[in-house]
């Protein structure tokens, strides 16, 4: 057995563009459908996505602060009824523009619910916020689970490749049913359930697809295609090339243009 068969590989020139190529091909044709039920069915009415409760906030604990940016806030915090922890994330929601943008996360959060998406709870206003309640999972994200790889042979990251790879392809499949692309998947927006199973989140910068066929660029631009770049345009398979660097990650260490971030443009990645 060669010397690259037993080590990890730490470059991915060879493998990024086969990588997108087959993810590419595999969402394309038909994917077989889960035996198990999916945990929460969109409302058909379109009003009722963005038809808050009421204010329940007292019914919660925090038990840390995770984030905070122009954005908001993401609170770990504990439900005081069941005793579950939950993510609660604060939207400002004071004007019109703010009010529109926090109540889309919402819509696209309750639409994109499938097996292998980060599960919806609630929502409901809270003083001046937005707070949308989700199931917290507290295996982290991809991120910080490729860290632990590092000492992994190559045969173990591709079994947890391929394992993702179909996961996070069942989470595109139902999103380009609902004619929705993500816009900023990373591994940082990929979560762990208790059972290692990758599960998508933060849908703050999703968007329906537009009758033009493409919707305006956003997100990472490390995990953005070359069209998104040069044109700022982004259609589904924008989420596909994302999923084929995050899969060289896994399969590397290592982020396929990494050394490039400061001059990341089209030229680095053709």
């Amino acid at each position: 057995m060669s010397e690259r068969q037993l080590n990890p590989i730490h470059s991915a020139d060879d493998i990024v563009e086969p990588a997108v190529r087959l993810q590419t091909y595999i969402i394309q044709r038909s994917l077989p459908d889960e035996t198990q039920p999916e945990p929460y069915q969109p409302a058909q009415n379109p009003n009722e996505l963005i038809d808050h409760e009421v204010d329940q906030h007292n019914n919660y604990i925090v038990k840390d602060e995770l984030a905070r940016g122009a954005f908001g806030r993401i609170l770990l915090m504990t439900d005081q009824i069941n005793g579950n922890d939950i993510i609660m994330k604060h939207l400002p929601y004071v004007t019109q523009s703010m009010k529109q943008i926090a109540d889309e996360e919402v819509k696209m959060l309750k639409l994109a619910q499938s097996k292998y998406t980060v599960r919806f709870i609630k929502s409901f206003q809270h003083e001046i916020d937005l707070c949308i309640v989700m199931k917290y999972y507290p295996r982290g994200n991809l991120k910080e689970f490729i860290k632990s790889l590092k000492d992994k042979l190559l045969p173990e990251r591709t079994h947890i490749c391929k394992r993702f790879a179909y996961q996070v392809l069942r989470t595109l499949k139902h999103l380009k049913i609902k004619d929705i692309i993500h816009r900023d998947l990373k591994p940082e927006n990929i979560f762990l359930d208790w059972r290692g199973n990758a599960i998508t989140g933060d849908f703050g910068l999703a968007m329906k697809m537009k009758n033009e066929g493409y919707v305006r660029t956003a997100g990472t631009k490390l995990y953005q295609p070359i069209e998104a770049l040069n044109s700022d345009h982004m259609t589904f398979e924008s989420d596909i090339w994302a999923l084929g660097v995050i899969l060289c990650e896994i399969l590397t260490g290592i982020h396929p243009y990494q050394g490039l971030i400061k001059k990341t443009n089209s030229r680095n990645i053709t």
